[in-house]
């Protein structure tokens, strides 16, 4: 059904587009003599007032001919150049307000029924980042970003990304019912190519009703914890989720029925490693974090940066999470961190109660200096004889000085074809030489759903929908426009650019959550086109409206021999765009 729907919604948004052209061509005298969806041969279509309505055998768009669309001949009544500036400049901006039409009028709608969003709900942030140094944590709900509301996690992650480099930003946030006002600057992150501040959308657990897992559990199978774990909060879901990786024999489920009465259930891992569920070959180490960048709080006279945490109450520590972990099982208890100093001296800290969320906020552990490596229990790594706390040398004879020297080498290693690797083991000087397959590490799978936590937001009152509606659209408006300096700009690098691969990829994936989600999208989309098609590039709309613009203001037309130069460029600029943002997809598809 979502394949449909995707292609009857990219069906639809040519069907405005052009339409908006056909009919603003009607208004002004033009007559219109094809109107197609489709580019190519013609598959199928009808005759209705003189134009030809057809479908034609490429998909990769639509457009509208008209009459006398060639300037070099003699124009006549319905042509194209026979129309004046104004009415030709009706006529090119036709589609461009059409787009525009179409996302003021759809949206608040949308909002009178309720239109659901992933919830603004942080469900974690990373150690040292922008968002960490603010101070704030998960399960804080975002209200509001340079004192636009936000409705939905995108309007984080779009306010963030499309912020003025080197500006700060005023976030308000919802803590335990209370307002808080944080003041943070995001970071350029160059892998991703936009700036960001270190947050990631919340996300609900539960069993698939029709699992075996679920059936084992009966009545109890509304699940509440993962081993130990409580999943009441964004911070206890990830903490479940991470703990079902770690290579662990068994874990152990609790699950709740509908009188609220409580009972765990424990199963063993080696029965629910699936055989199909695809997973890539890979070596199974992660660099150890950790090493201690910023201590506040209880943390502060105790621990300072460079420190090395190394294990909590005598069990091995790889990672932040393993210490929120410990916290949050053994509750209201002093904990005793092992701690290694720059100068490689062992001591034993003492940590008053706290709880994981204060945990977070005064402590950030990031990946050591020293690249040493948490070994995965269940990886090829592990089983060549690979263990936590190894430094890796060398990589097939390269260099590994960071993370990503390792994954290069493992990029450009033929699958099934081993990696001669130096390492040196922990506690150990002397290098030694081990060769590892990558493999991929079994996965589990028992019937686990992870979705984005939602929110839905409806507007009672058809006024307030009016409202939200034309805040949405006109914020929409602004995103495209700002994107497209960003990028112009590199504030936003190309690489997230996208073509209709992009689209029909997301399309989909917003057909499938339903109705109001897909015409959400597609007002977005709409507005894309319509920004897109304004810009003053020749052989786009905005072109053509410039050149009608100029004749208005000037009084005279664009020579023919100009307009040839500039349609020309044009036509080689968008194919241009066409062949990079295609690559971008097919590279996304490939990743």
């Amino acid at each position: 059904m979502s394949v449909i729907l995707t292609i009857f919604g990219i069906g639809l948004l040519l069907v405005i587009h052009e339409g908006g052209h056909y009919f603003a061509a009607r208004a002004v005298g033009i007559r219109v003599k094809v109107f197609a969806i489709g580019f190519g041969p013609r598959l199928f279509g009808w005759q209705r007032n003189g134009t030809d309505f057809r479908v034609s055998l490429l998909p990769l768009g639509g457009y509208v001919q008209v009459s006398g669309d060639d300037p070099t001949r003699p124009p006549r009544p319905g042509d194209l150049f026979y129309a004046g500036a104004k009415q030709r400049l009706l006529f090119y901006a036709g589609g461009i307000m059409a787009n525009f039409l179409f996302a003021f009028l759809i949206i608040p709608v949308l909002f009178f029924v309720g239109v659901p969003f992933a919830s603004p709900t942080v469900g974690s942030v990373s150690p040292d980042s922008p968002a960490w140094n603010a101070g704030m944590l998960p399960d804080d709900v975002v209200l509001s970003i340079n004192e636009r509301e936000v409705h939905g996690f995108r309007h984080i992650s779009s306010g963030i990304a499309l912020a003025q480099r080197g500006a700060s930003l005023d976030i308000v946030v919802k803590r335990d019912g209370e307002r808080v006002s944080l003041n943070l600057l995001p970071q350029f992150d160059e892998e991703k190519g936009f700036s960001t501040i270190g947050v990631s959308p919340a996300y609900d657990l539960s069993l698939a009703p029709d699992s075996d897992i679920a059936k084992s559990m009966g009545e109890y199978s509304q699940l509440v914890a993962i081993n130990g774990l409580e999943i009441i909060n964004a911070l206890g879901s990830q903490l479940a989720l991470l703990s079902l990786g770690d290579g662990r024999s068994d874990f152990v489920l609790s699950g709740m029925n509908a009188d609220n009465q409580r009972r765990d259930f424990s199963f063993q891992s080696s029965d629910y490693v699936s055989s199909t569920l695809a997973a890539p070959a890979q070596l199974g180490v992660t660099v150890l974090a950790q090493q201690v960048a910023g201590a506040r709080g209880i943390f502060s006279e105790t621990l300072v940066a460079g420190d090395k945490v190394i294990a909590i109450n005598g069990h091995p520590l790889s990672k932040q999470s393993d210490l929120l972990e410990a916290i949050s099982i053994t509750g209201p208890e002093t904990l005793t961190l092992s701690v290694v100093d720059t100068q490689n001296n062992l001591r034993q800290v003492s940590v008053p109660p706290t709880t994981a969320h204060q945990l977070l906020q005064d402590l950030a552990l990031v990946p050591n200096d020293n690249m040493s490596f948490y070994v995965h229990p269940q990886s090829a790594a592990f089983a060549a004889g690979l263990r936590t706390g190894c430094s890796i040398l060398r990589a097939n004879d390269v260099a590994i000085q960071k993370m990503s020297d390792l994954r290069s080498v493992i990029g450009n290693n033929a699958d099934g074809q081993s990696i001669s690797f130096t390492v040196l083991q922990n506690g150990s000087d002397k290098p030694t030489e081990i060769d590892v397959t990558p493999a991929a590490i079994p996965q589990l799978d028992f019937g686990l759903m992870l979705t984005v936590k939602s929110a839905t937001v409806v507007a009672r009152h058809p006024l307030h929908a009016i409202s939200l509606g034309f805040r949405e659209a006109k914020a929409m408006v602004s995103e495209v426009a700002t994107t497209a300096k960003r990028l112009f700009t590199g504030e936003v690098a190309s690489k997230n650019m996208g073509g209709i691969i992009s689209i029909g990829v997301m399309t989909n994936t917003f057909a499938s959550q339903g109705l109001v989600s897909l015409f959400f999208f597609l007002c977005l989309i709409s507005v894309n086109l319509g920004v897109l098609n304004f810009i003053p590039i020749p052989a786009l709309d905005g072109g053509h409206i410039l050149f009608a613009l100029y004749e208005i203001v000037s009084g005279r037309k664009v020579s023919i021999a100009v307009q040839n130069i500039f349609q020309i460029i044009g036509v080689v600029l968008v194919l241009s765009l066409l062949i990079f943002v295609t690559s971008n997809d097919i590279q996304r598809l490939l990743n």
